[in-house]
């Protein structure tokens, strides 16, 4: 049966009034806008491309102004007209950063107030109608060839039930102050917070066992889950589970019941890092070694943290001013450390399996949120992330693209108190 062939109405986003060169009179400042950002010709060439946003702004390298515009205006490229023909062809760089930390969903508005007042850039919206696809049944009586299977989504809020586990008793009192150690542990059977913003407790929760999720894969909600800060207590029943992955099932139960929190993932195709063999033969380099002290699988790969005159063991950290410290993880875990040193998704496709050893000590200058090496620190003439990691662990970042699931909160409370 022929695909149906249809007109539908499509908005097309038409760049008007054409775009200047960087230079030109700057556009009327917008509310939202970044504190400091840079807009500059790329003139190294190559196809390394990269876009990795952050809690407080974005960095970009060697992309043309459309896929930019793609971005910034949330529109696919058969939706964009108009415009001089290097749109298409000109790489630009864009360092664009904020003092505070802002909603994700601030993100666009605030870069094209930025393409608005560095290339002078106007746009106006149309509809059109234009040809399109409409996917149907090919049967009238509605049934699915053999090969396609039935699915039924979840959303990633839990599900009140008997078999949700919880907490049996908790604590949540906001901490007005802002006063103390930002952190939380697992001790025993409990968990425990202090001074942390809801947005913390929501990384905590939704992360792989024993891990964070990153921040850049979270999207949505009100500015306060960043201000607000939260003490809270919480302790398991007796005879239940109390790994640290439980927990972290029982604290989604604990923010849905009392911030009210629901939330779902979207899956999306973005810029990926994939974690690679340098060198043709598989050949390690000299400061990654095969380690005897495996993590093994008390709580699926949780990542632990270098406590200094400590033995360091099942540890996976990058420290500032630029060391990578790595005992007893697996090619995964490294690649989860990367990840939230990198702001991009990092998989591993190094092949290797087992535990590792390593150490790196590299120049930080350039990664996102964080800061150069101080005067005098060793860490000045270290190479960068990417060339420490070739150099001395013969392991590359390798940029390419893939599937990332994002999680959205849709609502969320501030809680009563106890």
């Amino acid at each position: 049966m022929a695909s149906s062939r249809l007109l539908w109405a499509v908005g097309i986003m038409g760049v008007v009034g054409g775009i200047a060169g960087i230079g030109a009179a700057q556009a009327p400042a917008k509310p939202l806008a970044f504190d400091v950002a840079s807009v500059n010709t790329n003139i190294s060439g190559g196809d390394n491309v990269d876009m990795n946003p952050t809690s407080t702004g974005i960095t970009i390298h060697n992309t043309t102004l459309q896929v930019i515009l793609r971005l910034a205006f949330r529109v696919q490229d058969e939706q964009i007209l108009g415009g001089p023909g290097w749109v298409t062809k000109t790489r630009f760089d864009v360092v664009a950063r904020s003092e505070t930390p802002f909603p994700r969903e601030e993100l666009r508005t605030r870069l094209q107030t930025r393409l608005a007042e560095r290339l002078a850039l106007r746009t106006h919206n149309e509809t059109r109608e234009k040809p399109v696809y409409a996917l149907v049944r090919a049967t009238n009586r509605g049934q699915f060839g053999p090969q396609i299977h039935v699915m039924h989504a979840q959303a990633a809020s839990p599900a009140k039930g008997a078999d949700q586990p919880a907490f049996e008793v908790a604590s949540i009192k906001p901490n007005p102050t802002g006063i103390g150690i930002r952190g939380h542990s697992f001790p025993g059977d409990r968990f425990e917070a202090a001074n942390v913003p809801v947005r913390d407790l929501i990384m905590i929760a939704y992360g792989d066992p024993g891990r964070l999720l990153p921040d850049f894969m979270m999207s949505g909600g009100p500015s306060w889950i960043d201000r607000d800060r939260f003490d809270i207590h919480a302790k398991v029943g007796s005879g239940l589970p109390n790994s640290i992955a439980q927990k972290q099932v029982m604290l989604r139960g604990l923010l849905a019941d009392r911030f009210k929190l629901k939330v779902h993932t979207e899956l999306l195709d973005a810029p990926i890092y994939a974690l690679t063999l340098a060198r043709q033969d598989g050949a390690l380099g000299r400061q990654l070694r095969r380690s005897d002290d495996s993590c093994g699988d008390g709580d699926a790969g949780a990542v632990q943290f270098y406590q200094p005159g400590q033995k360091a063991r099942c540890v996976a950290n990058v420290i500032p001013p630029g060391i990578l410290l790595v005992r007893g993880e697996t090619m995964t875990g490294i690649a989860y450390a990367l990840t939230m040193t990198v702001g991009r998704v990092v998989q591993d496709h190094t092949g290797l399996t087992g535990a590792f050893d390593a150490d790196a000590q590299f120049n930080p200058d350039g990664l996102p949120d964080w800061s150069p090496p101080a005067p005098g620190s060793p860490n000045l003439d270290a190479p960068s992330l990417f060339q420490a990691l070739d150099q001395q662990l013969g392991l590359k970042l390798q940029s390419t693209r893939g599937s990332v699931d994002v999680l959205v909160i849709d609502r969320v409370e501030r809680p009563t108190e106890d």
